[in-house]
């Protein structure tokens, strides 16, 4: 399934993009705007931070290594959950990183 720009920009305002759709999403974007730039999304849904200074791992719990704290605003595709937890890649950053739930909206 492609993604097409009057797609994108009507999905936008929401910002939930419960998608479903499989392959390798764009690490460089920041908005939903800018989503249509991947050829294609493995991620299920996108989210966004609720919080600043949330911590990223590298796992599903704080025992696994703290990879960085992100702040309100950053979009995030989600591609798998765990006991709370998300997995996923944010945008113009790490991939395969983990955020607990309470920390995620509009997903």
């Amino acid at each position: 399934m492609r993604i097409t720009n009057a797609l994108v920009a009507s999905l936008a305002g929401g910002a939930c993009l419960a998608l479903g759709v499989l392959g390798a999403a764009s690490a460089q974007a920041h908005s939903p705007e800018q989503a249509h730039s991947a050829a294609s999304l493995r991620a299920v849904r996108t989210c966004e931070v609720n919080q600043d200074h949330v911590p990223v791992y590298s796992g599903a719990g704080t025992g696994h290594t703290l990879i960085r704290y992100v702040d309100k605003g950053q979009w995030f595709s989600v591609y798998d959950a765990k006991s709370g937890w998300y997995h996923g890649d944010l945008w113009g950053g790490q991939k395969s990183v983990w955020i607990q739930d309470r920390f995620l909206s509009k997903c």
